[in-house]
């Protein structure tokens, strides 16, 4: 009889992705590796002998000066930022907002990241990116850190809005 067949794909981030964003940071720093191929390069004639042992030079060097964790924290960034932010009924509930004594806490699925950006945090998140300042830090950490709360347990200036402006983003959900 009739049959239905679904192919499902994951995007997945891989170690060569991840590589490639290692590489082209470093390579940023290195001011060999931004210098132009050499002239006839393209050439069916040219000589690449001499030019294997400048790659090999030059991938060593760029192997020593690689680092971790900017190309990871962009890498992780970029993922957090593709996804769709969960924020169900947040335009319906968007009137009423979060009352002093309302139950919230972290939405369990939903990726965040605290960055520095100079003297402010950024919150990255599914629903962008939200800026507070430093000053916020203990906070924003304690709305991040899983347990209900309620805006007037967490405090600071203006708790209630703090807390709804999470909950329109998709980071804390209602409980």
């Amino acid at each position: 009889g009739p049959s239905l067949h679904v192919t499902v794909g994951l995007i997945v981030q891989t170690w060569a992705d991840l590589m490639l964003e290692v590489i082209s940071e470093a390579a940023l720093r290195n001011p060999e590796a931004r210098r132009s191929l050499p002239a006839g390069y393209a050439n069916p004639s040219f000589d690449r002998e001499p030019w294997r042992a400048h790659l090999r030079k030059l991938a060593l060097a760029l192997a020593s000066d690689s680092e971790l964790d900017p190309a990871l924290d962009l890498t992780a960034d970029n993922f957090i930022r593709s996804r769709a932010a969960d924020n169900r009924g947040a335009v319906l509930q968007a009137e009423a907002g979060v009352a002093a004594d309302e139950k919230v806490r972290r939405h369990p699925l939903a990726p965040y990241r605290i960055a520095e950006d100079g003297d402010n945090l950024v919150l990255i998140a599914p629903g962008g990116d939200l800026t507070y300042p430093q000053s916020e830090r203990a906070r924003l950490e304690r709305a991040l850190s899983g347990p209900a709360f309620t805006p007037k347990e967490i405090g600071g200036e203006s708790p209630e809005e703090f807390a709804a402006k999470l909950v329109a983003y998709g980071i804390l959900i209602r409980v």
